[in-house]
């Protein structure tokens, strides 16, 4: 999974989202993997990744999505 994170530094360097200038479904599933992992990855040699995942994470819809895991019974 590190590995695939990394590589996919490479689909963010020349567009914000992972396939392109548009938020696609992609990147949903994209950044909760991220999320999953991000302790775990050397952020200073992920720039664009990082650049991406704290975009993507800053998204209302995107909060709000992830908050729904914190509750309660979930």
């Amino acid at each position: 999974m590190l590995a695939a994170l990394a590589f996919a530094e490479r689909f963010v360097a020349g567009s914000r989202y992972m396939a392109g200038d548009v938020f696609p479904m992609a990147d949903i599933a994209a950044v909760t993997i991220t999320l999953s992992a991000a302790g775990s990855l050397d952020w200073g040699t992920l720039p664009n990744l990082k650049r991406w995942f704290d975009e993507v994470v800053d998204r209302p819809y995107v909060r709000a999505g992830l908050a729904a895991f914190n509750q309660p019974g979930r």
